[in-house]
């Protein structure tokens, strides 16, 4: 599985990429929403998308609201990484079009198990469309 990771902090990125590598995952990495936008659009194998809350181009929930008006990667799942500051309150619904918040820093454990939950609801997703 190929993931995406967006992170404007390269020691973050790296720590995250490291993580997901460990766990036999391709990694891309972009530290903005435009490029992660291209490449989403040039890459179609990408499975997973992890997402910071604080991009420097564009709001987050702008790039989320771009993938899910394009059919073409719509059913990729987001993973939305906020900072350590009560963003997003766990007794509210998470924002539209994001599969999971996490709050950094993320524990391996927990990332992992949020990745696998992810990819498998897209492949449970996947094989339910083709069966119709």
């Amino acid at each position: 599985m190929k993931a995406l990771i967006i992170l404007p902090n390269p020691i973050e990125s790296k720590i995250i990429r490291d993580n997901l590598e460990a766990e036999g995952m391709t990694v891309l990495e972009t530290d903005n929403g435009t490029h992660a936008m291209e490449t989403l659009k040039t890459q179609p194998d990408i499975g997973i998308v992890l997402l910071d809350d604080q991009l420097a181009d564009i709001p987050y929930e702008d790039f989320v609201k771009q993938v899910l008006d394009d059919a073409n990667i719509s059913d990729i799942p987001i993973i939305l990484m906020e900072n350590n500051n009560n963003l997003f309150d766990p007794n509210e619904p998470r924002p539209f079009g994001v599969y999971f918040v996490l709050t950094k820093p993320v524990e391996r454990a927990l990332l992992s198990s949020v990745m696998d939950s992810a990819v498998r609801h897209k492949q449970h997703i996947e094989s339910s469309l083709g069966s119709w």
